[in-house]
C-alpha cells in the first residue's frame, strides 16, 4: 500500500490465483510463458496454451 493506493504484483500468477474484480475481463501472460490467464469472477483462469506468451502493453500476443 502508498499514498492509499493498493498495487498487486500479478507477475506470478497462476491459474486457480485470486484477482481483483476491478481485473475482471483481463488478459495476463502465466508466469512461465506458457498460457494465457484471464480474471474470471475474481479468479484467475487458463483460456489458451501458448509456445511463448508475451504481453506488450495490453495486448498479449500467444505463438501456438
Amino acid at each position: 500500500e502508498q499514498s492509499g493506493t493498493v498495487r498487486c504484483d500479478t507477475s506470478a500468477n497462476r491459474a486457480g490465483d485470486n484477482c481483483a474484480l476491478s481485473a475482471e475481463g483481463r488478459g495476463l501472460c502465466s508466469a512461465d510463458g506458457l498460457a494465457v490467464l484471464e480474471c474470471r469472477m475474481g479468479v484467475l483462469v487458463e483460456t489458451a496454451e501458448c509456445l511463448s506468451c508475451s504481453q506488450s502493453g495490453s495486448q498479449l500476443v500467444c505463438q501456438q
